[in-house]
């Protein structure tokens, strides 16, 4: 089978245990416990109010079912995971690119900019989530391709990822 154009679509919800019960009643899909996770180096100027890296906090369920994969984030927050500025419901598409930076450069050159980013220790962009298309309301993110294997390792093994970048907890 061919991987389709994105890996995942992310959607916020306001609890993520009812929507994972919900997914499982309604749509016969399964997914892995939900866990916290804290990213290092998150830039999200909307929740953070600068251009600093932070630490962030997200609570995350991923779906075994797949590809494409389900992305269940908590809404939480004024910036990426914000319920006032994203809504509930479909969040980004999620897709791996060989260099997030160089597709930054490439979005920029076509007016498109950036909702939030994680910074690698060495300054490097692992994951960016561009603003919303006026024309579709939806946002993509760009996960840097050496954080596939800690990715589908959630996913299908519920290893908790090893990233530059992040710890995870329950």
């Amino acid at each position: 089978m061919t991987e389709p154009t994105y890996h995942h679509v992310g959607l916020l919800v306001p609890d993520i245990e009812k929507a994972v019960a919900w997914f499982a009643d309604v749509l016969g899909l399964h997914f892995r416990e939900p866990r916290r996770v804290t990213t290092h180096g998150r830039i999200d100027p909307h929740h953070f109010g600068d251009e600093e890296p932070h630490d962030s906090e997200s609570y995350l369920a991923w779906s075994i079912d797949g590809p494409p994969y389900y992305e269940l984030g908590e809404t939480r927050g004024h910036g990426l995971h914000s319920v006032e500025r994203h809504g509930v419901g479909l969040h980004h598409v999620g897709v791996f690119v060989d260099d997030v930076d160089a597709k930054i450069a490439e979005l920029k050159a076509k007016g498109i900019g950036t909702e939030a980013r994680m910074l690698a220790p060495d300054g490097t962009t692992l994951v960016c989530w561009t603003e919303r298309a006026p024309e579709t309301g939806l946002m993509v993110e760009y996960l840097a391709e050496m954080m596939r294997p800690a990715v589908q390792g959630w996913i299908e093994k519920g290893s908790m990822p090893v990233t530059p970048s992040s710890e995870t907890a329950r």
